[in-house]
């Protein structure tokens, strides 16, 4: 059932380096892990602006290409995080890949030429179905030959599952990124809710999280909520939440490598997707 998500050109390459590329209409941003030391070697952000099409966001990453020097070498690995918010999670059980364009159509404008494909989750029942940016993946087949590509939605519930406990209680997980938030609802290791929101201030974020608990009967005074990404202590995001859950904690990546002295190492619950990528 695991669609052909590896996209192959025969090229004989000795190299230990593996690249993980994450990328969004709001910006591009790479790591590079050397297996032989297995250290983070290169690790850095191009925010864009004004990107509202995947034509435009092949511009911007062909200027990324030029400039960045890191980028034009050859690897072992290389994958490819999408982040947007074209995907929808479907049970194993009700999955068909006949219906692909069936499972988006209810939140998300999907057009005649769409290539829909999707990720099997290997931690829980579920298929996450989405459309990735096919210009850019032939992009990346130009630059590289073999390469795999994934939704983050995928990558980010796997990570999240893989460090869980079997809590009887549901466990609330928050990813904070640029205008966008993910809430991913755990109970008993088991994907109860996962759902993205758009927002622009902190109140927006905050009723938002306070609409889920509700839904799902959530005692603010007891449920776990754990943050992830981009949000730390002095944001007012964090303030906001604070005021109405009681019990808040940050998660944690789950990597094993270490990060080049001269480069400045993000906390352990920021860039989670992409340093949880490899």
């Amino acid at each position: 059932m695991t669609p052909p998500k590896i996209i192959n050109r025969n090229i004989e390459d000795k190299t230990l380096l593996d690249l993980s590329i994450q990328l969004s209409l709001g910006g591009l941003s790479f790591c590079i892990l050397d297996k032989s030391i297995n250290t983070i070697t290169h690790y850095t952000s191009f925010p864009f602006h004004d990107v509202i099409s995947p034509h435009q966001l092949l511009e911007k990453v062909k200027r990324v290409f030029a400039s960045a020097l890191a980028l034009q070498q050859p690897f072992n690995k290389v994958k490819i995080v999408y982040v947007n918010e074209l995907n929808s999670f479907v049970p194993t059980a009700l999955f068909s890949d006949k219906n692909l364009g069936d499972y988006l159509k209810f939140n998300t404008k999907v057009l005649e030429n769409d290539y829909i494909t999707f990720d099997v989750l290997s931690n829980t029942e579920m298929v996450n179905v989405y459309i990735p940016y096919v210009n850019i993946n032939n992009y990346i087949f130009e630059q590289y030959g073999t390469f795999e590509y994934k939704h983050y939605a995928s990558l980010l519930v796997n990570s999240i599952l893989s460090t869980a406990s079997s809590d009887d209680q549901s466990i609330m997980y928050v990813h904070v990124h640029e205008n966008q938030f993910d809430i991913v609802v755990l109970k008993q290791r088991k994907l109860q809710l996962f759902n993205s929101f758009s927002y622009t201030n902190k109140e927006d974020f905050i009723y938002y999280i306070l609409f889920t608990v509700e839904q799902l009967q959530l005692n603010p005074d007891k449920f776990q909520l754990y943050l992830l990404g981009a949000i730390n202590k002095e944001s007012p995001l964090y303030k906001m939440v604070y005021t109405y859950i009681r019990n808040i904690d940050f998660g944690k990546r789950n990597e094993t490598f270490g990060f080049k002295e001269e480069l400045v190492p993000p906390t352990d619950h920021e860039d989670y997707v992409l340093l949880n990528s490899f």
